[in-house]
């Protein structure tokens, strides 16, 4: 009778511990999945905009699992935007030499390190992977993108036109702006070398690719220029008047100096007349005019042109300048005291300046390539 007491307590104790066993062995967290969800708090923590509590996840995810390559990659972007892309380019490196790592993971790894290359100047290398990346992912507008400007970034106008023209094609638009644009670079580059000739070449290429490129007339007009072919300067400028009326203040300068050496500086005129009756608001074109009358000492046509200006545009102030200074010395005191109280305010404030579409540079002219970033710029008139 003990005996089988035994027995059954015995089969009974068995029981539990293979009861506690199973529960158990089904209910352990094993690190990797400890590490996971760490993971998805750090995902769910960068969507969230807390870039510091994401790092924080996935650095402790990583310290956990050496295996996770995604939280590598993430951390070390998170390095590159807290301005250490040194950093974040030894963690990223290290992941290529891992042999297990799959296609997919290898192509985030290069995307990551092309970006950690351009973050650290490295612009060459960064070009180097992108070309190779772009050659596998042939759709990517965004792998496009960010060849084009490393391109920019060197200089490299023959494939940064390429890259462009093959972008436009991409996106289905018709011509191409930035290889335009990228074409006028040629020809600078070329005009820097007083090769004029080849310089014009550039320019009309890029004509081709986009008729409204405006920096594409005003070189051109100042490749004749050099070389004392005025007349053929002052046909194309007036060819962009056509095209692109609204950018216009870019060229007048140029063309009152061309028509006066020609002895044609009449013709001024008739050209402003022509740009005002198919554009009756364009105020730079109106300011151009009464500057002609100012010179010519018609104080009161000058007058009228800057006031109605101010019509279409009343914060214009180069117009709101002039006006008071024509009032002032006309006699006409108390109209300049009267305008000067009403728009003191709205001067100090005001500003007529072009920003850099990549990194916010202001100029006073527009920056078709950007000194400070070396982007080219693309801008709509």
């Amino acid at each position: 009778m003990a005996g089988e007491y035994l027995l059954a307590l015995i089969a009974l104790s068995l029981l539990v511990v293979l009861i506690f066993v199973i529960f158990w062995t089904k209910n352990r967290t094993t690190p990797q999945e400890i590490a996971q969800q760490i993971f998805m708090e750090g995902l769910m923590a960068l969507a969230s905009g807390d870039e510091k509590l994401a790092y924080q996840k996935f650095r402790s995810v990583v310290q956990q699992d050496t295996e996770n390559v995604e939280a590598y990659l993430k951390l070390g972007d998170l390095m590159r935007k807290k301005g250490k892309p040194e950093k974040a380019l030894q963690i990223h490196r290290e992941l290529t030499i891992r042999p297990s790592l799959s296609e997919t993971k290898r192509l985030q790894v290069e995307k990551s390190l092309a970006e950690d290359y351009l973050a650290t100047g490295q612009v060459e290398k960064a070009a180097q992977i992108l070309e190779e990346l772009w050659k596998k992912e042939k759709e990517s507008a965004e792998l496009g993108e960010k060849l084009l400007s490393a391109y920019e970034k060197l200089a490299d106008w023959d494939k940064a036109v390429a890259v462009a023209e093959r972008l436009s094609r991409l996106k289905g638009e018709k011509g191409s702006p930035k290889a335009a644009l990228c074409k006028v670079m040629q020809g600078r580059a070329a005009a820097d070398k007083e090769d004029y000739h080849q310089a014009r070449i550039a320019y009309k290429e890029a004509l081709n690719y986009d008729e409204k490129c405006v920096p594409a007339y005003l070189y051109l007009g100042e490749a004749y220029l050099a070389e004392r072919r005025l007349e053929e300067a002052v046909e194309y400028w007036k060819k962009s008047l056509e095209v692109v009326p609204a950018a216009g203040y870019l060229i007048y300068p140029r063309l009152e100096k061309a028509l006066f050496d020609l002895g044609k500086f009449g013709e001024i005129f008739k050209i402003y007349l022509e740009v005002l009756e198919k554009n009756p608001q364009e105020i730079r074109t109106m300011y151009a005019l009464a500057g002609i009358y100012q010179k010519k000492g018609n104080a009161n046509l000058a007058i009228e042109a800057l006031k109605g200006i101010l019509e279409i545009q009343p914060d214009y102030y180069p117009a709101l300048g002039n006006l008071i200074l024509l009032y002032s010395q006309n006699g006409l005191t108390q109209e300049a005291r009267l305008l000067l109280e009403q728009y003191q305010a709205r001067l100090a404030g005001l500003d007529d300046k072009l920003a850099c579409q990549s990194c916010g540079q202001a100029y006073s002219t527009p920056p078709w390539r950007c000194p400070a970033c070396g982007r080219i710029n693309v801008y709509q008139w």
